[in-house]
């Protein structure tokens, strides 16, 4: 099942990755070609700015869903540094099960806009608006992948296991003071045994 589920991670992310990068280009591609056409040829496109709009909007949300996979958002995990490891743990779960809902509710909230906008057409390229915003809809799906995903392997390690990686960070500091806590105990324990055999 971890398999499966990291494997269709990997697939999506090369996925977004990539769709991104092409997207980007082509926008960087657009604009260069209209600053030539605008100032030296004087025949500016009247289609290069809406094309720009259209690829931002699905370069914004298929960049978020890759962040999203990558655990690289934003987040304010001050409040669960006082925790102990295990309520940690039992917190980043609920934490991702939030933003799985989160993500849920504001992709079927999306498809209801694109459903309503979907007869407008864009007035130079006459792209149906539901193309446009269909970005932002894919997009909240593909987090709301991503963090099911990191719930369903999260949910499947024991209570006791805090150093692997988690989706808002925290299990990061978790890691890091456990380490510090084994190494500790591990130059305090050697160095009683000296002192033992010394005596």
């Amino acid at each position: 099942m971890n398999r499966l589920l990291r494997g269709l991670h990997e697939r999506l992310q090369q996925l977004e990755r990539l769709s991104a990068t092409l997207i980007l280009v082509g926008l960087l591609v657009t604009m260069v070609s209209q600053v030539i056409a605008r100032y030296i040829f004087r025949a500016p496109f009247s289609w290069s700015e809406e094309l720009c709009r259209f690829g931002l909007v699905w370069l914004t949300f298929l960049a978020a869903a890759y962040i999203m996979g990558q655990q690289q958002h934003i987040a304010v995990d001050l409040w669960s540094q006082g925790l102990r490891p295990r309520w940690r743990l039992w917190a980043d779960r609920g934490v991702q099960v939030v933003v799985v809902f989160t993500c849920l509710l504001l992709f079927v909230g999306s498809l209801r806009f694109v459903w309503h906008v979907h007869p407008v057409g864009s007035p130079s390229l006459g792209i149906p608006k539901s193309l446009w915003y269909g970005g932002a809809s894919l997009g909240l799906l593909l987090m709301a992948v991503h963090a099911g995903i990191q719930a369903c392997l999260t949910w499947q390690e024991p209570a006791a296991g805090t150093g692997t990686g988690t989706a808002m960070g925290t299990a990061m500091g978790t890691a890091t003071g456990t380490a510090a806590g084994t190494a500790t105990g591990t130059t305090i324990g050697a160095q009683r045994e000296d002192g033992g055999a010394g005596t």
